[in-house]
């Protein structure tokens, strides 16, 4: 009787101590891998413990998975195709051949950075010269027309900035429109306002302006279609060749 209940209580006591023991275990477990516990355990609530570790641990996707395309990834990146301002299409056919001169998307975009530069050019060189003209007849026409391009050079490059500056394609901070704009061609404009101020003067001379007068109007059509139509061939050879345009 006694020793039956002397084994009843151990059987009690070994019960609660390892009852105790389990609570304070500590499990270091990372999800999808095997778990290493600080202290030893039973087979058996090892493996109920895994079984549990699995069915509630969240399984990462497989890397074997294609990742999927973003969603702006059909899109078609126009990188060498030539913009208004440059081009990575670079020509080494030689300068005298039909084919290097037959490029017509060459020829479209030399054209359109030709005309932007004829306006904000024309602006400040006719404008220099109508002023000097009616306000300083005395003044001769090669130091006017010499004013009159430094002019024309300054309003193009502020036009340029402007455009630059608040166009969406290009979207710059006002000293990035401003470093782009300066590094125009210089010889593209210069030759620009040459030639359009010795149409002018061959048409019209000197001292002779008069808003009224259809020949005037005429003259400064003449002048800008002569301006816009000399720099173009060096503007395209620039974007053929080198990949830069005047602007």
């Amino acid at each position: 009787m006694h020793s039956s209940t002397r084994l009843l209580f151990r059987a009690a006591a070994s019960h609660r101590t390892a009852s105790a023991t389990i609570q304070h275990r500590t499990l270091s477990v990372r999800p999808g891998s095997v778990f290493k516990a600080h202290h030893k355990i039973q087979p058996a609530a090892q493996a109920s413990f895994v079984r549990w570790t699995t069915s509630h641990t969240a399984v990462p996707p497989s890397s074997d998975e294609p990742a999927k395309k973003p969603c702006c990834a059909s899109k078609k990146t126009t990188d060498d195709q030539p913009t208004h301002h440059s081009s990575k299409v670079k020509s080494s056919l030689p300068i005298s051949s039909l084919q290097f001169w037959s490029d017509p998307s060459i020829w479209k975009v030399a054209s359109t950075n030709t005309f932007r530069c004829l306006i904000g050019c024309t602006v400040g060189d006719m404008g220099m010269l109508f002023y000097l003209q009616s306000q300083h007849p005395e003044m001769s026409p090669g130091l006017a027309m010499a004013a009159a391009m430094t002019s024309g050079v300054l309003t193009s490059i502020t036009l340029e900035t402007v455009l630059l500056r608040f166009s969406r394609a290009s979207a710059m901070t006002w000293q990035a429109a401003f470093k782009t704009a300066t590094g125009m061609s210089l010889i593209s404009m210069l030759t620009m306002e040459a030639v359009e101020n010795a149409v002018d003067y061959h048409l019209m001379g000197w001292n002779n302006i008069d808003l009224y007068s259809p020949l005037f109007w005429q003259a400064i059509g003449w002048s800008a279609l002569a301006g816009w139509s000399a720099p173009l061939p060096f503007n395209y050879w620039n974007l053929k060749r080198h990949g830069k345009s005047c602007h």
